[in-house]
């Protein structure tokens, strides 16, 4: 009787054997090199020498499993980086707006938030992130009414119809902290990070104020034209977020909570705005597909946001419910492509005592492309490049135009993995 072994493990001649894949992971990103791991799956009716000879020892799902795994910290913060443009957008828009717009939010997760928002890392510790934002939009009608009344450029005594334009430009650089805990937490990976903002808003608002004012001698006629420039340099709003993320085969599950701390540049008589002037809290959940054979991809991220009331206008905004989603191919372990996309949609009323323009739900829809790439920085640390662009539509009481997102993140690199050994059959 012979008897065969694969790599001293299990039985050939078995029905139900035990076949041993060999896989890379790594932490932080997608990475060229990353540390062994074993683990086992059971076959029935095919033993695992056949299995290894036909699989090659999982070696068709090298990188592509840990590119994924790893952006999750990436995501993480570009989720919060995305529900902050979310808030402070929305708040522009309408009469408690106070920044450059409310998309400003990710990762969490980041949150966008957009490809591979639940999957989770592999490595715990640190990791940093930046992103380059820019945002061009305008809007008229509604909105330049609103933002009249917010800067208090619009007597209470007045009835007033206001054909304006509102143009926005802002550059900002988002840097964030997150850290990865070992210890899992309600079975899951656990994340903390904070956001910081610094950069420029350039808001400019022109056009003819008419209606009827009223005064103790009567209703007169009123006519009046504006032109209003303003810009800022300065900081924006910190944003700390908590995240969780579950993995179960190609299914992989997140739920976070984030929060404006409104210490941003602010002033609400001010056009141009870096904080949104008030405390806002944001939470949902996540859920990402990712098959390591094909290197498909497709993740989508709902969150709710609850906005407190604006302290000096007496102004709140209502709930507001945002959809980012995104889907991609890994064309190989260091080049991603695909596309992403967001929905905002406020489903609360604006209010407050000093809410002069009523209900003023706001929407708006993006579309647009992205692509990463993986590489290595030295012997120790990696990189990880992505670009997305969102061209936006839909929008109702709210400014809509284009925005463009440039993420660069750094992190150690993983080990280089020993040499898979060949299989020994032993008579």
């Amino acid at each position: 009787m012979r008897k065969r072994q694969a790599n001293a493990t299990g039985s050939c001649g078995a029905r139900e054997a035990v076949f041993h894949e060999t896989r890379w992971r790594s932490g932080g990103l997608p990475i060229l090199h990353r540390p062994v791991v074993v683990r086992s799956y059971r076959y029935r009716g095919l033993s695992p020498c056949i299995l290894t000879l036909l699989t090659g020892a999982g070696a068709a799902e090298i990188g592509a499993v840990d590119a994924v795994r790893s952006i999750g910290l990436r995501v993480q913060f570009f989720s919060a980086v995305f529900w902050y443009w979310h808030i402070s957008r929305a708040a522009h828009a309408s009469h408690s707006s106070r920044s450059c717009g409310r998309r400003r939010r990710q990762l969490l997760d980041t949150r966008i938030l957009g490809s591979l928002a639940a999957v989770p890392a592999q490595t715990p510790g640190w990791s940093v992130t930046s992103i380059y934002y820019h945002d061009s939009v305008s809007a008229a009608g509604d909105v330049a009414r609103a933002r009249e009344f917010q800067i208090g450029n619009i007597p209470a005594n007045l009835t007033a119809t206001v054909n304006a334009n509102v143009n926005a430009n802002v550059n900002l650089g988002f840097l964030a902290g997150t850290y990865t805990f070992a210890t899992p937490v309600l079975g899951g990976q656990a994340y903390a990070s904070l956001l910081a903002a610094y950069g420029s808003n350039s808001t400019s608002l022109a056009g003819a104020l008419t209606g009827t004012l009223t005064t103790p001698g009567g209703a007169i006629p009123f006519l009046r034209f504006d032109s209003i420039n303003s810009s800022i340099v300065a900081f924006g709003d910190l944003v700390p977020q908590f995240a969780l993320r579950w993995n179960a085969g190609v299914n992989n599950y997140m739920t976070y909570v984030t929060a404006d701390l409104p210490v941003g540049a602010y002033q609400s008589n001010r056009l141009a705005n870096l904080g949104i002037g008030h405390w806002a809290i944001d939470a949902g959940g996540g859920y990402t597909y990712f098959d390591p054979k094909t290197g498909h991809e497709a993740s989508a991220v709902l969150g709710f946001t609850y906005n407190f009331i604006d302290p000096s206008t007496q102004y709140q905004s209502g709930v507001d419910m945002h959809l980012d989603w995104g889907v991609s191919q890994f064309l190989t372990k260091q080049w991603q492509v695909g596309l992403v996309g967001y929905l905002y949609q406020e489903i609360g009323c604006d209010s407050g005592s000093g809410d002069r323009v009523g209900c003023f739900q706001s929407r708006v829809v993006g579309v647009g492309p992205q692509v990463g790439y993986i590489f290595p920085l030295g012997d120790n640390l990696q990189g990880y490049l992505n670009l997305k662009a969102y061209g936006e539509f839909a929008n109702e009481n709210r400014p809509a135009g284009w925005n463009l997102w440039l993420t660069f993140n750094v992190s150690p690199a993983a080990p280089t993995p020993p040499t898979p050994t060949k299989p020994r059959f032993t008579k």
